[in-house]
């Protein structure tokens, strides 16, 4: 990843941990803290004090700014840096790969959030920044179509 500026790699590490929760609760929504989010995002192979204070105070963002482009909703009274009863949106689901079967075409692919599994599994610290800005650029494409 070092030819990917870092904000950009903590934002790409950040929102796949996010689709990845977001997907497995659906429909059921999940309080999230932004700094345990970030924390859990940072690659364990290069970990650093700074790295963890880095990918924390990133994630809030990340969470705004995906709620901003509608992938996902949430619910914060009290104007906190956590995020209650957080869900995928239709926008988010979608382009994360489920779709109803009657609206699925004949040539089914693979969703993507089974990519983001697949990278997830293998750990943050060994998956491929190409990997990761394709699964993204997917998702972002969709999301524009």
């Amino acid at each position: 990843m070092t030819d990917i500026p870092k904000n950009i790699q903590r934002f790409n590490l950040i929102a796949l941990l996010l689709f990845a929760k977001l997907y497995e609760s659906f429909p059921s929504g999940i309080d999230i803290e932004a700094l345990k989010l970030g924390h859990d995002a940072v690659p364990k192979d290069t970990a650093s004090d700074e790295q963890d204070w880095d990918f924390g105070a990133a994630a809030y963002d990340v969470v705004l700014w995906l709620a901003e482009e509608g992938f996902l909703r949430y619910e914060n009274p009290n104007h906190t840096r956590d995020f209650f009863n957080a869900r995928l949106t239709m926008k988010g689901l979608t382009v994360l790969g489920y779709l109803p079967v009657s609206l699925q075409s004949g040539d089914a692919k693979e969703p993507i959030i089974e990519k983001i599994k697949r990278i997830l599994a293998t750990g943050t610290e060994n998956a491929a920044a190409d990997g990761i800005g394709a699964i993204l650029g997917q998702i972002f494409n969709l999301a524009s179509s």
